[in-house]
């Protein structure tokens, strides 16, 4: 019964971390380039200001306490708030502003998630266990990914944790730096979703092999080979400096042992299907 009460928590916090209350622009397409004209002398331009948003990181603790005063749920968020200067070409204020009300949006959800559901769930667990009870918590931490002016790329991990049991989700953002606009996975790739598809699994799977062959133990769920993309969640992905890193939760390719699954692949892995936009 405690597992099946937890299980339905998970998928409660799994809906309210997709949840998406801010709007945000469509994206657009980039206008075309105009081609450098020819001369023996090349032409010599100041360099192009790419620094990004300056970002902030507010930490949030809060104790949820039963009627009677006594501590339920731990509370702990981390939030990016950003601000641009209008200096920098790229990155707009008005992309951070809709960035920053966006993760505002997120701080709320998880707030409200544990005021709400988790509290009614610790009362009944903290009823059932009477002085063995050890308050459920929740922490949300974030880390920037890529900040460059181009684009603002988060890895956010969702822990709870009830007595002995633990779950952790991790969610992905990337953010046009100019508009504020969500990319999706097919806005990524200049190619069509079959090509792309089948670029991510041959990779994939070859890191698979190698994982496998260092760690004799990690075992995979029956089928992963051919449902690998099936598998995928496709806003489960996020930018950095090595390129783009793909994520497949825990439970989804092997058991929870196995945990969340983080694969790789280069910038110059992708320099023929990627969009010219995000490539470093």
């Amino acid at each position: 019964m405690k597992r099946a009460v937890l299980l339905i928590l998970c998928v409660a916090l799994a809906m309210l971390c997709a949840c998406k209350k801010t709007e945000v622009p469509e994206i657009t397409e980039e206008p075309s380039k105009e081609q450098p004209s020819s001369s023996s002398q090349p032409e010599t331009k100041p360099e192009e200001k790419k620094s990004g948003f300056t970002v902030s990181l507010n930490n949030q603790e809060q104790t949820i306490p039963s009627d009677s005063g006594e501590a339920l749920v731990q509370l702990k968020l981390q939030t990016p708030a950003l601000s641009a200067n209008g200096e920098d070409i790229k990155a707009t204020p008005q992309a951070a502003e809709l960035i920053s009300n966006y993760y505002e949006d997120k701080r709320s959800d998880a707030q409200l998630y544990c005021e709400q559901s988790l509290k009614e769930y610790a009362s009944q667990q903290k009823e059932e266990q009477g002085n063995d009870f050890t308050p459920l918590s929740l922490s949300v931490s974030c880390e920037v990914t890529r900040n460059d002016g181009v684009l603002f790329s988060t890895l956010r991990e969702y822990k709870e944790i009830s007595g002995e049991e633990s779950s952790i989700t991790y969610k992905t953002e990337n953010f046009l730096a100019d508009t504020g606009a969500i990319l999706t996975l097919e806005d990524v790739f200049r190619v069509d979703k079959t090509q792309y598809e089948k670029l991510i699994s041959k990779r994939v799977l070859e890191q698979i092999k190698e994982k496998m062959a260092q760690d004799s133990t990690l075992q995979y769920n029956e089928g992963y080979e051919n449902n690998l993309m099936q598998w995928y969640n496709a806003t489960d992905f996020y930018f950095d400096d090595n390129g783009l890193t793909l994520i497949w939760q825990a439970n989804t390719l092997g058991s929870g042992s196995v945990g969340a699954q983080f694969f790789t692949l280069s910038y110059d892995e992708l320099t023929t299907v990627l969009n010219e936009r995000w490539l470093k």
